[in-house]
């Protein structure tokens, strides 16, 4: 792995972004994706653009840090940037077994990225 986490950063900005624009800005296509068979009413459309708008902000939050190099500085944000990325894939593992299977893809990115956290968060980032 390269010694600085700033690949990483960038790879969770582009991701997060562009989840993140895609809740705020067609959360009902997002939504019946992401669960076959339902119909999202417009609470679940609230609560989609409400979690993208989160998305969006860790997104800016990972690319504002990408050329940080004060360890101090910088494992809050490795360690903000994991809690979510390991409760993602807990609940996306939970919906691909309980739902649907095609959660499991985005879930295994998460845990890829959750790993990769993990790294430089023992390296002293």
């Amino acid at each position: 792995m390269p010694e600085t986490p700033k690949i990483l950063l960038i790879v969770c900005a582009a991701l997060e972004a562009v989840v993140g624009l895609l809740m705020v800005a067609v959360p009902g296509r997002i939504l019946a994706r992401m669960l076959p068979g339902m119909v999202p009413g417009l609470d679940a459309i609230v609560v989609a653009r409400l979690a993208g708008s989160a998305l969006l902000s860790l997104g800016a939050l990972a690319w504002f840090a990408r050329n940080m190099t004060d360890p101090a500085a910088l494992k809050p944000v490795l360690a903000a940037l994991l809690v979510y990325n390991v409760l993602a894939a807990v609940n996306l593992f939970y919906q691909g077994a309980k739902i649907d299977s095609g959660a499991y893809a985005p879930g295994v990115i998460h845990l890829i990225l959750s790993v990769a956290l993990v790294y430089y968060l023992r390296q002293g980032a």
